[in-house]
């Protein structure tokens, strides 16, 4: 009786050590065309599958939502996907954190899974999705960042646009040389509320007799966008204090990020701020600007020289 028991409890044990013994499936991929599976190293649109392998960063799913718990090389084309033994009714791919633009695929299976085997899931056939195009009338550089990888990305070619998810941004025109303006403080009877007359003459003198003198003194630095030279002087009682020594300074106005019109397949959108625009297969897209939103009170930054 005890020896009975005794194989009972061996064969529980090892049917159990069986189960847990993962199993995998070969599943291949064709038309793939110029894009490799693997790659020598980390880069772009690939990720470490562990080992030192490199494989495209698909997401492999199985029955609809169960993982593999690791990947494994199987041939130029082809992977093996390691998980437990169960039956299996499909097999779907998906490349959204990639710039391939290749379609989800999906395939039916009737598998049945051994533990320590090795089975075949034939291959999906992919199919590369025609890439968008952005467009743009807007003066400066405008830049679409993806958002939907393991890392921001921008895009290089806006005639090439892949689908997914977008964050779009404008760095405005290059910087110019500063144009100074004058803020006149004036304190004590002649002000602009008690004397608007004389204090507009005083602005105007100033502004244009004395300013012109005194800036060629100062090596006038480049304004990227946003920025503005600000030039104080202090009127007092109708007179320039310090008149040859004004305050001068370079100004930042921070802005949130600006407002744009997105008119995808003739359909028009507002895209606002840090907003994410959608983009799918073969779309035309034309991006034009509504300008920044309110700004805040300016900034100073830094003394020009």
């Amino acid at each position: 009786m005890a020896r009975s028991l005794a194989c009972i409890v061996l064969l529980l044990a090892a049917s159990a050590q069986a189960q847990e013994m993962p199993s995998s499936v070969q599943v291949c991929f064709e038309g793939l065309g110029e894009i490799p599976l693997f790659a020598m190293g980390p880069q772009r649109n690939y990720r470490d599958a562990g080992q030192g392998l490199y494989v495209l960063d698909l997401e492999l799913r199985f029955n609809g939502s169960i993982a593999p718990q690791r990947i494994t090389r199987s041939g130029p084309n082809c992977l093996r996907a390691w998980m437990p033994a169960r039956p299996l009714e499909s097999v779907s791919v998906s490349f959204g954190r990639t710039d391939t633009n290749l379609r989800d695929q999906r395939k039916p299976l009737k598998l049945e899974l051994v533990p320590e085997k090795w089975h075949d899931a034939g291959a999906l056939v992919l199919e590369r999705g025609p890439f968008s195009r952005v467009t743009s009338d807007l003066p400066g550089t405008l830049e679409l960042v993806r958002v939907d990888g393991r890392e921001p990305h921008p895009i290089d070619e806006l005639s090439r646009v892949p689908a997914g998810r977008y964050q779009v941004r404008y760095a405005g025109t290059s910087p110019e040389n500063c144009a100074p303006e004058l803020v006149l403080e004036a304190r004590g009877t002649i002000r602009s509320d008690t004397w608007p007359e004389v204090y507009a003459e005083l602005y105007a003198y100033y502004r244009d007799e004395i300013l012109p003198m005194v800036l060629k003194g100062y090596k006038l630095p480049r304004c990227p966008a946003g920025q503005h030279l600000e030039v104080r002087m202090t009127l007092l009682d109708g007179a320039y204090r310090h008149m040859l020594e004004p305050e001068v300074r370079l100004v930042r106005t921070e802005r949130p990020p600006p407002s744009f019109e997105i008119t995808v397949d003739g359909k028009r959108q507002t895209l606002l701020g840090d907003a994410v625009l959608q983009i799918g297969y073969g779309q035309e897209i034309h991006v034009a600007g509504l300008g920044p939103q309110a700004a805040p009170p300016a900034q100073k930054v830094a003394a020009a020289p």
